[in-house]
């Protein structure tokens, strides 16, 4: 048996890159006041995990003053707006997962797959709805 050679990606464990604009944006103050919205698609919990990208003691006091924030008491939960899955100025557009307009923050609480499974449900829902898949 040959041994096989393998070359594995540079930069393991990339969270974020860049992002689409949508018709809403979800951020930390939806996430803060456990924002619900006419449009929801679904909820979700998972918490703020986001690590501090500034190496100071201040920044890092800061950080762990807002822990509070980021863990949501049991059966606590925001909502998942269908706008966030839009990109503005594309027709027949949708997205998930990770890829649905967010700051920062909220980025990291939604790319976890349990969020990927509600959006991406939620886009194979809306696109059959829209006639986008034949009948069986």
């Amino acid at each position: 048996m040959a041994a096989l050679s393998a070359k594995f990606y540079a930069l393991l464990g990339i969270r974020e890159s860049r992002r689409i604009t949508c018709d809403y944006r979800m951020t930390r103050a939806d996430f803060i006041a456990r924002r619900h919205h006419p449009d929801d698609i679904g909820a979700f919990s998972y918490p703020i995990d986001i690590h501090e990208s500034e190496p100071t003691k201040e920044a890092n006091e800061r950080f762990e003053k807002d822990l509070n924030t980021m863990v949501y008491a049991p059966g606590e939960h925001y909502g998942i707006p269908y706008r966030a899955l839009t990109p503005v100025g594309l027709k027949n557009v949708l997205v998930a997962g990770r890829s649905i307009c967010t700051d920062r923050s909220m980025l990291s609480s939604i790319r976890v797959m349990p969020c990927c499974f509600i959006t991406g449900q939620a886009i194979g829902m809306a696109a059959h709805g829209a006639g986008g898949c034949p009948q069986p």
